[in-house]
């Protein structure tokens, strides 16, 4: 099992590790967009995690990855959100 980091620099950053702890950007293009191919869907996600790009998953798309990654035990995401808006640690 990786560990997970603890700080990330960017939303894009912390994007990535939540997509990793989910198995990774063609599980979960697979799992957003099923109807794209396996390898058109993993494009779109990379693009999420690539700060030069414009392309960002939407808000709907954002939550249910959200989720996900709570259910799987992983939190990174949403403690990057909540210590960048000013919020105590989660616990």
């Amino acid at each position: 099992m990786n560990q997970q980091a603890l700080w990330h620099d960017s939303p894009e950053e912390a994007l990535r590790a939540l997509i990793d702890a989910l198995g990774g950007p063609k599980a979960v293009g697979h799992m957003l967009m099923p109807e794209k191919s396996m390898d058109d869907a993993r494009r779109t996600v990379l693009k999420w995690c690539d700060a030069e790009r414009h392309d960002k998953p939407s808000l709907d798309q954002l939550l249910l990855l959200m989720r996900k990654d709570r259910e799987a035990g992983c939190h990174v995401f949403a403690a990057f959100l909540l210590s960048q808006a000013g919020y105590e640690e989660p616990r």
